[in-house]
């Protein structure tokens, strides 16, 4: 049976040649449907928490507390609403601080949320630049390019005028030619 991750790359790639698509731009979708599943799952435990306590005016809870309780007596979408908000709010290190803990179940599930939102954004973060890295891979390769003759004319101590004048070929040379090895590829 094959691995979850090499099933999931199956999934890119038949997606990618299906409807033509950068896999660059399907792996960011993917990163946007999955912090809105997070933020989903967060919302639904963090009305849950509530929950837990008690739905109650006379029991502080954040859907007590939360603009003068108008949650207590909202339509399931509004409860919903509020409850998204304030785990997109907690994902996206914001925190406006207009929905808070108000009882200690609340508060353990905050740090909780807490945790997870930092560690999600910090790999969102370094996956979003990885992407964007990727995205220009020919610029990428010819700054390497360019490196390793810079640093072969410096090994070799080539004076500097010719240096002026190599660097000057080399960059119009790298930006007519792909740096790709066509033939290797093909």
């Amino acid at each position: 049976m094959p691995s979850l991750a090499a099933w999931r790359e199956h999934i890119h790639i038949h997606t990618e040649i299906r409807f033509d698509l950068n896999l660059t731009s399907l792996r960011l979708f993917q990163m946007i449907v999955s912090l809105l599943f997070l933020a989903h799952m967060l919302g639904c435990f963090w009305f849950y928490t509530a929950t837990l306590v008690g739905l109650d005016p006379e029991i502080v809870t954040w859907v007590s507390s939360y603009n003068g309780g108008s949650a207590l007596d909202a339509t399931p979408d509004v409860q919903y609403l509020y409850a998204l908000y304030w785990a997109l709010t907690t994902l996206t290190t914001v925190g406006y601080g207009d929905i808070i803990p108000t009882n200690n179940a609340e508060r353990t599930f905050c740090m909780v949320s807490f945790i997870v939102g930092a560690l999600v954004f910090g790999y969102m973060l370094s996956s979003i630049a990885s992407l964007v890295n990727a995205m220009d891979r020919q610029a990428a390769i010819n700054e390497a390019k360019m490196d390793e003759v810079k640093e072969y004319m410096r090994w070799r101590q080539v004076p500097r005028d010719l240096k002026v004048r190599l660097r000057r070929y080399y960059s119009h040379y790298y930006s007519k030619k792909t740096v790709f090895d066509e033939e290797a590829i093909l």
